[in-house]
C-alpha cells in the first residue's frame, strides 16, 4: 500500500484575503471540476478551525505524470493566476516532485554556483549565483547582471525567478544562493520580496564556493510581508 501511494500527495496552505472566501471557494470547486474531468485525481478542501480565512489544499493525483499534465494545463494555469491574487498559497507538501527530467540528480548548490560564472559584475566585482527549484523538480538558475547606471542591475534571485515564470512555471520549493564571500550571503530586500510574492514560503539555502552555510525559510528572513492580501 505504502509504494502504491508514494508520490502522489500534495498539500497547500491557502491563506484567503479578508472578503474573499466565496471567489475561494469557486475556484475551488472549478479546480476539481477539472482534476475529475481530465483524469488528474481529486482535491480536498479543508479549514484551519483555528483561522477561518485559511484552508488546506490536499492534492490526491492518479500519478506523478498526471500531476505533471496539471501543472502545464492552460485552464489550470487561468485559475492559479484568480487565485494568486485573493489568496497566498504555501506549498505544505510535494510528493509529486520528478525522478527523471531536468532535477534528476542535480546539486542545487553546485547549479547555483556554476549560475555564478556567468554573472556580469564588471562594477562591483560581487558575483552571485541562484538555483531556484520548481515544484516539478525543475532547477531554473540565474546570475547578477550589473548595469552602468547601478540602478538598472538585477540581483541572481529575481533573474531566476523572472525567467522561471516567463517558462510557465508557477510553483516554486526553494532556492540556493551562492556568494565567494566567507559567511553567507542572504538575499536582498527586494529580492525578498520578489521570491516571497511569487514562491511563498520557499526553502533559502545560502552558500559559498567551499561548502553549504545554512537553511532558512523565507517566512523568517521577510516577517510581516506585504503582499496581494492587502490589496
Amino acid at each position: 500500500m505504502a509504494a502504491s501511494l508514494e508520490g502522489r500527495l500534495s498539500v497547500a496552505m491557502v491563506e484567503v484575503s479578508e472578503g474573499h472566501e466565496h471567489d475561494f471557494v469557486e475556484i475551488a470547486r472549478e479546480f476539481s471540476v477539472i482534476m475529475a474531468k481530465k483524469g488528474y485525481g481529486r482535491t480536498d478542501i479543508v479549514r484551519d478551525e483555528a483561522a477561518p480565512l485559511t484552508f488546506y489544499a490536499v492534492r490526491h493525483w492518479a500519478s506523478a505524470a498526471a500531476a505533471d499534465a496539471c501543472q502545464a494545463d492552460p485552464d489550470i494555469h487561468t485559475l492559479t493566476v484568480r487565485l494568486d491574487r485573493i489568496a497566498r498559497v504555501t506549498h505544505v507538501v510535494n510528493g509529486v516532485r520528478r525522478t527523471r527530467g531536468p532535477a534528476a540528480g542535480v546539486d542545487i548548490v553546485a547549479a547555483a554556483r556554476r549560475a555564478r560564472e556567468n554573472a556580469d559584475a564588471r562594477f562591483s566585482n560581487f558575483k552571485v549565483g541562484a538555483a531556484l527549484e520548481t515544484g516539478d523538480g525543475v532547477i531554473i538558475t540565474g546570475c547578477n547582471v550589473e548595469n552602468a547606471t547601478y540602478g538598472l542591475t538585477i540581483c541572481a534571485e529575481r533573474v531566476a525567478m523572472f525567467k522561471a515564470i516567463s517558462e510557465g512555471h508557477r510553483v516554486f520549493t526553494r532556492i540556493a544562493i551562492v556568494a565567494d564571500t566567507p559567511a553567507p550571503t542572504p538575499p536582498c530586500g527586494a529580492c525578498r520580496q520578489i521570491l516571497w510574492e511569487f514562491g511563498g514560503d520557499l526553502e533559502v539555502i545560502l552558500a559559498n564556493l567551499q561548502a553549504e552555510h545554512s537553511t532558512h525559510w523565507l517566512k523568517t528572513l521577510l516577517p510581516l510581508p506585504f503582499d496581494a492580501r492587502l490589496l
